[in-house]
């Protein structure tokens, strides 16, 4: 998944993203490192935060028609 290194690049911290999101930053770090799954909720919370795409939120390559 490509969320935490956005969030690092971004330079947001993830204090502030976890309060954007409603949730705690401690559940939002074990999501971020695999120990919790990823909220389908948080997607476009995400995109618009760090101004993304979910594909590149998630680490997709767009092959499709493109």
């Amino acid at each position: 998944m490509k969320a935490l290194e956005l969030i690092k690049a971004s330079g947001i911290t993830q204090r502030r993203i976890a309060k954007e999101l409603g949730t705690s930053p401690s559940q939002l770090g074990d999501v971020l490192h695999g120990r919790r799954p990823f909220p389908v909720k948080w997607i476009k919370p995400l995109c618009r935060i760090l101004q993304c795409d979910p594909n590149t939120l998630l680490g997709w390559e767009k092959t499709m028609g493109e």
